[in-house]
């Protein structure tokens, strides 16, 4: 039986991309030009409206419906129990 070596040199080695996956998040907001910071801003509150209907949606329009701050920490964290 013969024994084949293999050459670390030549392995080929999987790296993650540096660039991140997804859209960008924005760091700063102070070197952004007016006409920039406008198109954020609507898109940020784009997100917030669809959230706010999606909420509405969901609970009826009723708030009580609405998990309170620990459920939704234990919601992040995978530890709620029910």
């Amino acid at each position: 039986m013969a024994v084949i070596l293999f050459d670390q040199a030549k392995r080929r080695v999987r790296r993650q991309s540096k660039t991140p996956q997804g859209p960008g998040k924005i760091l700063s907001l102070a070197n952004l030009s007016d006409q920039v910071l406008l198109r954020v801003t609507k898109r940020q509150a784009a997100r917030e409206m669809e959230y706010l209907r999606y909420l509405y949606q969901v609970t009826g329009g009723d708030p009580t419906m609405l998990p309170t701050l620990e459920q939704m920490q234990e919601i992040q964290n995978g530890t709620i129990e029910f």
